[in-house]
């Protein structure tokens, strides 16, 4: 190798010097770009797991609102749900297939031509607001109400549909159930939804999103900081307490917005309000809160439910309150109260079973006063089979096969000795499938007994009336035949002896012995037409008397002999209830004359405690009483004089056996009207 100059040295070292200075450049402008790139990775991580947090702090609170998230690409035609909202559908995350008509496979088909109207109707208006019935692939069916807002782009086309899903199936059971039932409806919602997105831009569309679930929701939200500054008044909030976010502490909200407990009148103390107790980071669950706003004509009822807002360190930064307006359905809790306290303050007093059975006829109600009469207690039969138990009451059974046939009847039936008239209803399903049956049965044994017992009291009236009637005809016979011919006689007797008497003729020995020997036996005979209407003598000498007197008439008594005693604290008893007693007297008389072929007969009558007893008894042929026709009244008379008076008559007898009567009468039936000693007489008659 040639050696090199000095001057051709030097320039081959300056040459490697700039070379040097070239790379060194190089490499400080590679080390600034590693640095920028490093930097850049660094920001795009911090925004990476900043945006991963915030995702997961969205399904965290979507999963505790049962909230789930959509987004619809109008453009292609592709849906994005969230794993919440493909939970709420009954899908496993990831399995839904992002179309519409994946989606409407699961719409409920009575829904499927307003859900064709609602999504134009959002392309449209660019709002999407309803609630939908579907079909889980389980075939559970559910109710969803979903909200959305349309996003153009620059030319106004539509670009994307944003919403949520809010699973309101309990909510809709509730509603349901109070239009039934008049149950409390009761739902909570509490809903917390932040969004942050992997940049500004998407943020921006996350919380335009979030204000627009918030503006569309019903219930209120409002969150405060741990000073009670509002971070997020939502105007559901606003219109239920009238008024939004002021610049007032936690002291003052009571005052500001007319919060008070549920009396109207305490003031709700500021440390124990909602929001108050979750800022310190306590829990609570439907406490209610009487608003008094002035913009509101009246009061406002709201059911709170708040809790504590954490960081991600679990520090409390705040809290959290979720309210609704229950006024309504505290009004209709307190009337439902009223009503079936009303309700069982009838079924409690008054003579009705209240029942219902399930469509294979067992029974899941049984309520009612009237089960006391059954030998049932409220409840006792529920959970048995309403078949077996009527299963020796075939009308029964057919009327309630009928019920749950689908017919509503009514007919009266008879259980364990009592009647009942029941009501059957079907319980019918909203499809009009039978459910099973509900029924009123009314106790209506006191009425039919009564209508029973009335209808017994007309016949025996109308029996009595014939009677009395025969008996006035016969009884103008016997005036007819025996004192008018007396009377008339010697009328006629009379008259001759005066023509004779004015023509100056002499009067016919014995004609005036003649017309007074007809006056007397017409005397005579007017006497014992009213001794047999009421003797005058039982006025005189009262029921004792009178009984001797009548067994003592030859004619009465003929070929009987009577033995009469009796026995008695008092002599004598209250008037009607003398001539009673007389009249059974001679009823029974007259049947042993003409019917027994007894030559004799016992009369007793003796006070025994507080019951008067008369006993008339012969020993003649006897009879069976159930051969009686009806048209023979005598013995029926007899106890139906004796019912009159709230006694009894039981008549015994037998064929070859003679007939015995007992007459039994209630003290308070007699009346004493003159003070005597015990006596015990008898008397004897024989003809």
């Amino acid at each position: 190798m040639p050696e090199l100059t000095e001057s051709e040295l030097h320039a081959q070292i300056a040459g490697l010097q700039a070379r040097i200075a070239q790379l060194e450049q190089a490499a400080q402008a590679q080390r600034s770009s590693e640095l920028r790139l490093l930097k850049e990775v660094a920001e795009r991580e911090r925004a990476d797991a900043a945006l991963r947090d915030s995702e997961e702090r969205m399904r965290l609170a979507q999963q505790v609102a049962h909230i789930g998230t959509f987004e619809w690409n109008i453009q292609t035609g592709v849906t994005r749900w969230t794993p919440e909202l493909e939970a709420m559908y009954g899908l496993a995350p990831g399995t839904f297939a992002g179309t519409r008509e994946a989606w409407e496979q699961l719409v409920h088909p009575d829904e499927i031509a307003e859900a064709h109207r609602r999504a134009q109707l959002a392309l449209d208006t660019g709002i999407f607001d309803w609630e939908w019935r579907i079909v889980c692939p389980d075939g559970t069916l559910r109710w969803l109400a979903g909200r959305a807002s349309l996003f153009r782009d620059e030319a106004g086309n539509p670009l994307r549909l944003l919403g949520v899903n809010i699973d309101i199936t309990q909510r809709k059971l509730a509603e349901q159930e109070l239009h039934k039932s008049h149950d409390r409806l009761e739902k909570r919602v509490s809903e917390r939804t932040a969004a942050l997105t992997r940049s500004e831009h998407e943020l921006r569309e996350q919380t335009r999103m979030l204000q627009s679930i918030l503006d569309s929701m019903a219930d209120g939200v409002v969150v405060a900081d741990r000073q009670g500054n509002f971070l997020l008044f939502n105007p559901a909030g606003e219109r239920m307490l009238g008024l939004g976010a002021t610049e007032g502490g936690p002291s003052e909200w009571s005052q500001t917005y007319g919060l008070f407990q549920l009396d109207g009148r305490t003031v709700y103390p500021a440390e124990q309000l909602p929001l108050a107790q979750a800022m310190r980071g306590e829990v609570v669950r439907n406490l209610e809160v009487l608003v008094r706003s002035a913009k509101a004509a009246a009061d406002v009822i709201i059911s709170v439910n708040a809790g504590p807002l954490l960081d991600d360190a679990g520090e409390i930064r705040g809290g959290v309150a979720v309210f609704r307006d229950v006024t309504e359905a505290r009004r209709a809790q307190t009337a439902l109260a009223e009503s079936k306290m009303r309700l069982q303050t009838v079924v409690d007093n008054t003579p009705i079973v209240l029942w219902s059975v399930n469509q294979d006829g067992i029974i899941t109600l049984s309520e009612g006063k009237a089960l006391e009469n059954l030998g049932l207690r409220p409840g006792e039969i529920v959970g048995q089979s309403a078949f077996e138990i009527n299963s020796d009451d075939p009308q029964v059974l057919r009327q309630l096969r009928r019920a749950l046939a689908g017919e509503e009847l009514e007919d009266v039936s008879h259980v364990r000795g009592q009647h009942f008239q029941y009501h059957y209803v079907p319980i019918r399903a909203d499809d009009g499938t039978i459910l099973g049956a509900n029924g009123v049965a009314t106790d209506v044994t006191s009425r039919i007994r009564a209508e029973q017992a009335l209808e017994q009291e007309q016949h025996v009236l109308r029996q009595m009336l014939e009677l009395e009637d025969r008996e006035r005809k016969l009884v103008a016979n016997e005036i007819h035949d025996g004192f008018v011919q007396y009377v008339v006689g010697a009328h006629m007797r009379l008259d001759a002896v005066r023509e004779r008497l004015a023509a100056g003729e002499e009067v016919p020995e014995g004609a005036m012995d003649t017309a007074l020997k007809l006056l007397r036996k017409g005397i005579v005979e007017a006497r014992r037409l009213i001794s047999g209407l009421r003797p005058m003598i039982i006025d005189e000498v009262g029921l004792i008397g009178a009984i001797e007197h009548l067994i003592a008439d030859r004619d009465f008594c003929q070929g009987v002999t009577v033995r009469f005693t009796h026995r008695m604290q008092r002599e004598r008893l209250n008037p009607l209830l003398e001539a009673t007693l007389l009249r059974i007297v001679q009823e029974a008389m007259t049947n042993i004359k003409r019917h027994s072929g007894s030559g004799r007969a016992e009369i007793q009558m003796t006070q025994d405690g507080d019951r008067l007893l008369l006993e008339i008894e012969d020993w003649g042929c006897g009879f069976n009483p159930a051969s009686i026709p009806p048209a023979r009244f005598g013995l029926r008379s007899i106890q139906e004089r004796a019912r009159l008076f709230g006694g009894n008559a039981k008549i015994t007898s037998s064929k070859g056996a003679g007939t015995q009567i007992v007459v039994s009468v209630p003290m308070d039936a007699v009346s004493a009207e003159a003070p005597a000693t015990e006596t015990a007489v008898t008397h004897t008659a024989a003809i």
